[in-house]
């Protein structure tokens, strides 16, 4: 797994190359980086599957690069001190949130979830023809027909499944997990944080700069410039 380290603090650097070399032997740490700049350049020229990003950095911020790079296409890890970081992290597909100081467990378990994330990015699954979805919560694995799923809202390492008949259920899975199990004839993404269902559309604002979808629950959802183009191919005729 070719991997990019992030991280302006060299005690921490040594840190996770030695919880690397212990605990997954296997990953490749192709560049390590202490500024935003360097880590821009680095990650263009890497193409990482993985990325661990400290949120300060120097003189400039994790946000500097997350608005640059594309996040669709690599699994970040986020680690830092900071926890009010977190809720802005809802806009950028971000696979783990790890706080400082590292708990090896969930070390592991972050990095056992990207695995799992690139194994099912390798086996892309035919969801066309799927009517049901399963939503597992603490207590039970509750079997939800796709035609009542109105939307779903990216938050970190959960997301939040809103029904036709107006109730929600939070599950600890990313919004990056949910694009990949729900038939795209049906959903589509049209923001980091947002996935639609088209049936539910009721109408789409031009009004904004890029744009923004009303729902049939009367919640707008912003659509985000690079997936714009592939929104209005669905629904414009």
């Amino acid at each position: 797994m070719k991997t990019v380290i992030i991280e302006d603090d060299i005690l921490n650097i040594d840190l996770l190359q030695s919880l690397i070399q212990r605990y997954f032997p296997k990953i490749n740490v192709t560049a390590i980086c202490n500024d935003v700049d360097t880590a821009i350049e680095a990650v263009f020229r890497e193409q990482p599957e993985l990325i661990f990003l400290d949120i300060n950095l120097k003189e400039k911020t994790a946000f500097d690069i997350l608005r640059v790079i594309d996040t669709n296409h690599v699994n970040i890890i986020i680690i830092t001190a900071y926890e009010q970081h977190a809720i802005k992290m809802f806009d950028f597909n971000i696979a783990y949130y790890l706080l400082k100081p590292i708990e090896i467990p969930k070390f592991i378990a972050a990095v056992k979830k990207v695995e799992d994330n690139l194994v099912k990015q390798s086996k892309p699954e035919d969801n066309t023809s799927k009517e049901f979805i399963g939503l597992p919560t603490e207590k039970e694995m509750a079997v939800v027909p796709l035609n009542q799923i109105v939307r779903i809202d990216g938050s970190g390492n959960y997301s939040i499944v809103h029904l036709a008949n107006h109730s929600k259920t939070t599950i600890a899975k990313t919004i990056g997990e949910f694009e990949k199990q729900l038939p795209k004839n049906l959903f589509i993404r049209i923001h980091n944080s947002h996935i639609i269902n088209l049936n539910f559309i009721k109408s789409y604002n031009k009004a904004s700069r890029n744009g923004s979808i009303l729902m049939v629950d009367d919640f707008e959802v912003p659509i985000s410039a690079s997936r714009k183009d592939l929104l209005e191919n669905k629904i414009v005729l």
